[in-house]
């Protein structure tokens, strides 16, 4: 969980400002907000991937195999560790170049 008043104090302490936003309060406030909007943002997509495949059967798709938002999430969370995964990989073995 992130605080936004000691990421501030830390920013600040740092002398390393977010471009843009004023040092301080006015730092905090931006941090509280971009966490806010990130979790907003993340608990939307679980709920449109929990209730996608129960709104697919509810409106009458013959689907091969029943599928749910819980197994949905599992394999779209273990496919974007595979690919860091590779990515980091082959970030090793090319010495440092970015793909």
């Amino acid at each position: 969980m992130l605080d936004p008043e000691q990421a501030a104090e830390a920013l600040q302490a740092q002398a390393a400002p977010i471009q843009g936003v004023a040092p301080g309060e006015a730092t905090a406030d931006h941090l509280d907000r971009i966490a806010s909007l990130t979790t907003v943002v993340g608990a939307v997509y679980l709920v449109a991937v929990s209730l996608i495949p129960e709104g697919l059967l509810a409106g009458g798709i013959a689907l091969p195999y029943k599928i749910g938002g819980g197994s949905v999430l599992i394999v779209v969370c273990t496919i974007l560790d595979l690919k860091k995964q590779v990515r980091d990989l082959s970030f090793t073995n090319r010495g440092g170049e970015r793909i």
